[in-house]
């Protein structure tokens, strides 16, 4: 019974927290066993998966996994104990999370003995993958109200075709965005064009309307999609173009840049912005000199992450 249980314990190992097994009971010298040894997301917009690429379970996406199980199963007279036509169900009673019921049964084929399988490979093989392969299998949503650092508990039901059932369980938790998006700079026009009013300076004068474009910057360690930026202001000098005060900005990579007018990531950051219909805002006439106006940016993605971001520019 040592060896048996040493046998069992040495394919417990998970890429991830997971649960413990059923084990069924000992039939003709045999212990059979079937356990979750790793699995793997996906959450990169393919195979309707809706996510920003960290394969990383986020509040507001929708993420592929697959699945790697062993045949624990063993014998004490040293025949193989081989399980056929395995297939392996996935439940969860969360609140937060919803299982697409078109893939929550997947088949894993035939898995010899002390032999791993998975979902996307549907067949026995030796040795545990290194790193496993997501494509279509199965498919799951959470919610937009999920807190970061909820845990997750799915319960997956394996059969073979001779009506053996176990369970087993995989526990993960929901991890916050790690995107992190700050203002980085700004540009501003002034020459008349596109509802501006100024000397063409470019800089911010008193009685003057100006465009002004805004670069953002991903200071954190994953994409952040669909961002969007609401300029603010409570600074009594200072009136916002309520029609320009929203702008877009596309799709930020980690340390990646965007600004209004281009709006979409890039990788090194504008030596010049380019403004043209961006942001618009009005500076008093009197505003007094060297007043130092504030601005707040209001940033958020299309996964429901939000962002404030400050800055300040000197009236002259």
């Amino acid at each position: 019974m040592k060896i048996v249980a040493a046998l069992l314990s040495v394919f417990s190992v998970a890429l991830f927290s997971i649960g413990c097994s059923s084990i069924d009971p000992m039939k003709s010298g045999t212990v059979r066993g079937m356990t979750v040894s790793k699995y793997a997301f996906d959450d990169d917009y393919s195979r309707g998966a809706v996510g920003n690429g960290d394969n990383l379970p986020n509040k507001s996406e929708t993420l592929r996994m697959n699945i790697e199980i062993c045949n624990s199963s063993v014998s004490f007279d040293g025949q193989n104990v081989d399980l056929t036509g395995v297939t392996a169900t996935l439940a969860t009673r969360d609140p937060y999370v919803t299982i697409d019921p078109a893939t929550k049964t997947q088949a894993f084929g035939d898995i010899p003995s002390l032999c791993y399988s998975n979902a996307y490979y549907a067949d026995g093989y030796a040795g545990a993958t290194t790193s496993l392969t997501v494509y279509d299998e199965y498919k799951f949503s959470i919610s937009g109200s999920c807190p970061a650092g909820h845990q997750v508990t799915f319960t997956l039901s394996i059969s073979d075709d001779q009506g053996t059932v176990w369970s087993d369980t995989i526990t993960f938790a929901v991890v916050a965005i790690g995107a992190n998006i700050v203002f980085n700079k700004y540009g501003l026009l002034d020459n008349g064009n596109n509802g501006t009013i100024g000397n063409s300076d470019r800089l911010p004068n008193r009685n003057e309307t100006l465009r002004m474009n805004v670069e953002l910057r991903n200071s954190g360690t994953s994409q952040a999609t669909g961002i969007s930026a609401t300029l603010t202001s409570a600074d009594p000098y200072i009136t916002i173009d309520t029609a320009s005060k929203t702008q877009t900005f596309g799709d930020i990579s980690a340390s990646y840049y965007s600004n209004a007018y281009y709006g979409d990531g890039y990788a090194v950051s504008n030596a010049d912005l380019t403004t043209y219909d961006e942001y618009k805002f009005s500076i008093m006439a009197t505003c007094p000199l060297g007043h130092q106006a504030q601005f707040v940016l209001a940033i958020s993605d299309d996964m429901g992450n939000s962002w404030a971001s400050g800055f300040s520019l000197k009236v002259q």
